[in-house]
């Protein structure tokens, strides 16, 4: 009986190491896509050798967030000029459909099934088809009084299968969701919508809307998917709580504080939020719980938006330059040295092996470099075509 406990123990954990080598070997086996906006160019590496697959140059600039679809045949991205771009990744066509004159963002939905599209001319959500990029719904993006508004930004929130949109003329966030099983969106005061009071709205993606005092221009989620962390004019903070579709907390900050640029991080003992300040040299550090500044780190120079992984090591702060520093996460104090050859690079396009490598781009675009999240070495150059 001994022996026999000795060897199922035994099996379970030869079992176990199996399984973790397996997910090593598929996560490595993953391609890496590493997206430079600026030049309109996706490159797809091995995930494993980190070679140069292949090189998309879409010929135009695009916004600088990529999303893949759950079962990674897919990738999904927009340009200012209004279009949305889904890449086939096993045969490397393309497809592209025109939402709007000027697009500013873009989010897929966690499912895979849906893209929405936020546009700043004409103001409008769009929702597409994720397979086949067939508009769904397209909504003018007003208030209740008919006062039209530039969507500023569209975002994915998983853990209530919404999308999270703000507006930049008018005070309102929306939230549309893509649950079938999710209650009707009644506005207005209603005392008991089962015995029909009031009109739930129609069609899809009905906007559950929030109201908003100033408007908000960025925004980040807390990790428990109820609140959003925004930012407006005037370096004004807003907690809205998404539950009760009201704001629940104020900090008025110096500078421009970009909560949409920042990073999560463990702060003592608990969650914050890294956000700079884009006209001034400063971090601050808030607590995503209690909701208030615990710090406030001298950045040296301004700071137009932070890079990191949630399994890595270290914080990249892009400047207006372009240029990079970067912070250790734990003292969140900025290392005093960098290799030469990381401070000729951009900061990361892209994470690989979930967070063990970042995919940098040589300045002047030559090559990507591939660097150990780590150690902080670079463990491969990259030529590009």
């Amino acid at each position: 009986m001994h022996c026999w406990k000795r060897w199922a123990a035994t099996m379970m954990v030869a079992l176990c190491l199996s399984c973790v080598a397996r997910a090593a070997d598929h996560e490595a086996a993953r391609p890496v896509l590493a997206l430079d906006a600026a030049a309109g160019k996706l490159y797809r590496l091995d995930g494993g050798s980190f070679d140069l697959l292949r090189q998309t140059d879409f010929g135009y600039p695009v916004n600088d967030a990529i999303a893949v679809a759950p079962d990674g045949g897919a990738a999904f991205l927009s340009s200012p000029q209004g279009w949305v771009v889904k890449l086939d990744l096993h045969g490397g066509q393309t497809r592209a459909a025109r939402v709007a004159q000027e697009t500013a963002a873009l989010a897929l939905s966690h499912d895979g099934r849906y893209l929405m599209a936020a546009n700043r001319a004409p103001g409008t959500l769009v929702a597409l088809d994720a397979g086949t990029l067939a508009p769904l719904r397209v909504q003018e993006a007003k208030d209740k009084q008919g006062k039209a508004s530039a969507v500023a930004d569209v975002r994915t929130l998983p853990g209530r299968s919404s999308f999270i949109a703000v507006m930049r003329d008018i005070p309102e966030l929306w939230e549309l969701s893509y649950d079938e099983r999710a209650e009707p969106i009644f506005e207005g005061l209603v005392h008991d919508y089962k015995m029909g009071e009031g009109i739930a709205l129609k069609g899809p993606f009905p906007p559950r809307r929030t109201l908003l005092d100033p408007p908000l221009a960025h925004f980040h989620f807390d990790p428990s998917s109820a609140h959003v962390v925004g930012a407006g004019p005037g370096g004004l903070l807003q907690v809205i709580h998404l539950d009760i579709r009201r704001k629940i907390r104020e900090l008025r900050l110096d500078g421009a504080a970009r909560p949409d640029q920042g990073v999560r991080v463990d702060w003592q003992g608990g969650p914050a939020l890294l956000l700079p300040h884009q006209d001034g040299a400063l971090l601050s550090v808030l607590d995503l719980r209690a909701w208030r500044v615990l710090r406030q780190l001298p950045g040296g120079a301004a700071i137009r938006r932070l890079v990191s992984h949630d399994r890595a090591a270290h914080v990249w702060a892009v400047g207006e330059d372009g240029r990079v520093r970067i912070l250790d996460k734990r003292s969140l104090m900025f290392l005093p040295a960098i290799s030469s050859a990381l401070a000729n690079a951009s900061a990361p396009l892209a994470w690989a092996q979930d967070g063990k490598f970042a995919i940098l781009r040589e300045r002047g675009g030559e090559a990507l470099l591939v660097c150990d999240a780590a150690t902080l070495e670079i463990v491969k150059r990259v030529p590009l075509h």
